[in-house]
């Protein structure tokens, strides 16, 4: 497999026109659609273009949806037949993992995804507050859309006189009424901390903002309101993700 040379996030399901010539380009993560319904996806593109989709969050499922042999201008939809997918009943609330594949000879290039929404709106291109990165090591979890309690109180940041120790803690594990969640890292940068349950369903976001590097951070967990049972508290930060099971026994 060829190491790519660079890479970036992007703000819809486009990328960047005229980079180059003679080389080849994947846009891929995960889609979650805001209603459950039956979509239509287009791909355009220069030179040839492969459009993937999965049927949950595993790209190991993906199939091809849409795809073009030959160049299109930018956003250019309906030069091919190819180019339009069925229509794809969707569930609103599951994460589905998708990917776009370009292959540029010379010449202009480029590579845009559009949709349609079960109830006829086009948006060129998808938009990217559906999308989301993709990650070698994102865990199966659907969002659910119960609503989301705040069961912690504010953190607290010890950095003097404390060896610090990375990774993601729990204490005491299990917890009956009152615990504590403690993490540090080794780069700083914009984290977030929530909680699920085993089903997949969002219990509390525990956390959500910029940390220090090797700063330990505690966070007080008030899990009065839990049933008892088994939750996962799951940690991003840049590219780290951490994973802690959490035990309720009262």
């Amino acid at each position: 497999q060829t190491q790519a040379t660079s890479s970036s996030q992007l703000t819809a399901f486009e990328g960047p026109t005229n980079r180059g010539d003679n080389y080849a380009s994947r846009i891929r993560g995960y889609i979650c659609v805001p209603q459950t319904g039956s979509y239509v996806f287009w791909i355009a593109g220069d030179d040839a273009a492969e459009l993937y989709l999965s049927a949950d969050d595993n790209p190991s499922n993906k199939i091809r949806i849409a795809s073009l042999l030959s160049w299109t201008n930018y956003r250019e939809w309906t030069k091919f037949a190819s180019q339009k997918s069925a229509a794809i009943t969707l569930t609103a609330g599951k994460k589905y993992y998708i990917e776009a594949i370009q292959k540029q000879g010379g010449g202009g290039d480029n590579l845009s995804v559009q949709w349609q929404l079960p109830g006829g709106t086009v948006e060129s291109p998808l938009p990217g507050k559906y999308l989301s990165p993709y990650s070698t090591s994102a865990i199966n979890l659907s969002l659910k859309t119960s609503s989301v309690q705040v069961i912690t109180a504010a953190a607290t940041a010890i950095t003097a006189d404390e060896t610090v120790k990375t990774g993601l803690f729990i204490y005491p594990n299990p917890v009956a009424e009152q615990g504590t969640v403690e993490f540090a890292l080794p780069d700083a940068g914009q984290t977030n901390i929530v909680l699920y349950d085993m089903k997949g369903g969002l219990i509390s976001r525990l956390y959500d903002g910029v940390t220090a590097a090797n700063t330990t951070i505690r966070l007080k967990l008030n899990a009065g309101n839990l049933q008892n049972g088994t939750y996962l508290i799951y940690l991003t930060s840049g590219k780290t993700r951490l994973t802690k099971k959490l035990l309720v026994q009262k």
